[in-house]
Parts: C-alpha cells; sequence; structure tokens
C-alpha cells in the first residue's frame, strides 16, 4: 500500500515536471495520459512526456541519495549501516559508494557546529544556495 501511494506521488511528480518543460517533446500539454478524450497521438506524446519527467526524477534521486549517504558517513555510519538503510549488503553499499570509508566521521569534527537547515522551496531553484547547503 505504501509503496502504491509513493509511486503515484512519483508520478505525480513526473507530471508536473513534464508541464513545466518549455514546448518540446518533454512537454506534457495535457493533465495526464489517462485524460478522457485525447487522441492516440497526444497519448503518444504524454507517455514520452512522462518517461521524460520519470528519468529527471530519477537523476534527482540518484544525487540526493549519493548526497545522504555521504552525509552519513561523515557522522558516522560505516557500510553495514548504509546498507540495511537501503535494504543492501554492507558490500552492495561498498560498491555502489566506493568513497564513503574516507568521509566517515568527517562530521564528528563539526559536533559543535549548528545543524543545517534545508533550504526553502523558493532556494531549491537557486543553484547557488542549493550547492551551499549540501556542502
Amino acid at each position: 500500500m505504501a509503496d502504491e501511494a509513493l509511486a503515484r506521488e512519483v508520478q505525480e511528480l513526473a507530471w508536473a515536471w513534464a508541464r513545466r518543460q518549455p514546448p518540446g517533446p518533454q512537454r506534457m500539454e495535457v493533465t495526464t495520459p489517462y485524460e478522457p478524450g485525447l487522441s492516440h497521438e497526444q497519448r503518444r506524446q504524454a507517455w514520452l512526456a512522462t518517461l521524460s519527467g520519470l528519468h529527471a526524477v530519477q537523476a534527482q534521486i540518484a544525487d540526493l541519495a549519493e548526497t545522504a549517504a555521504s552525509r552519513a558517513a561523515e557522522y558516522g555510519a560505516d557500510y553495514p549501516d548504509i546498507g540495511r538503510a537501503v535494504g543492501m549488503t554492507r558490500q552492495g553499499a561498498r560498491r555502489r559508494w566506493p568513497r564513503l570509508s574516507a568521509l566517515r566521521g568527517r562530521g564528528r569534527a563539526a559536533a559543535g557546529a549548528p545543524a543545517q537547515t534545508p533550504p526553502s522551496v523558493e532556494a531549491l531553484n537557486d543553484p547557488i544556495a542549493t550547492t551551499n547547503w549540501m556542502m
């Protein structure tokens, strides 16, 4: 049930992304590919835009997962911890994120520093603000 809800949310996100794209193959001109009364060509284009949106979401998720794994390692997580968090073995986590052992414990040096807060929604559109937060 939770997986179905997540799938719906990701699909909605991909559709929203596709609707915001400039005119072209990545833009979805309709609300969803399931919209009643669409022509064959409109559905084809909507599904291609959906694919494009899902691909964009997947790339962002991979980047965010890389950041989360790095931050977890900085704060002392080891490969078994990271593997458990994503449902893989220690070896699988090490293959997926081979450079994390060099980061392990670096966050402890900043333990007295205030915790970083995530950027506002507006700042997510600002690559400099987003980059500064992720560092």
